[in-house]
């Protein structure tokens, strides 16, 4: 399998877009169980995100990917990136209201969050 750096930045963009955590984030906020929801959604987004380091790294330590240190320091820059833009648009969803009307606040205080496993 050969792999190289726009393939990889391929596959962040293609999760970015597709999973879209924090979009859905912000257009469920209105609805009456947008808590839970939201919740899912950006945890979702962030195993896949974790899933596409975990392929640039076992791709690049079996060696069947070229690609230079400098090009994993880009794609990893480029999931911080995806996984920043998902929590700033989640935070306008951070006090969450579940089925059950209890309102739990989840990640609120944390610096830079989506650095963090789920």
């Amino acid at each position: 399998m050969e792999l190289d750096l726009n393939s990889v930045l391929n596959l962040v963009g293609y999760i970015n877009r597709t999973s879209r955590g924090c979009s859905k984030v912000v257009d469920v906020r209105n609805k009456q169980n947008n808590g839970a929801e939201a919740l899912v959604d950006l945890r979702v987004f962030n195993v896949l995100m974790n899933i596409a380091w975990v392929i640039t790294l076992d791709a690049a330590l079996a060696q069947s990917v070229k690609m230079r240190q400098e090009d994993l320091l880009e794609v990893k820059k480029a999931i911080d990136d995806a996984r920043g833009q998902a929590w700033e648009l989640s935070k306008n969803a951070d006090t969450r209201i579940l089925k059950n009307n209890t309102i739990i606040k989840e990640l609120r205080g944390r610096k830079r969050p989506w650095l963090l496993t789920p």
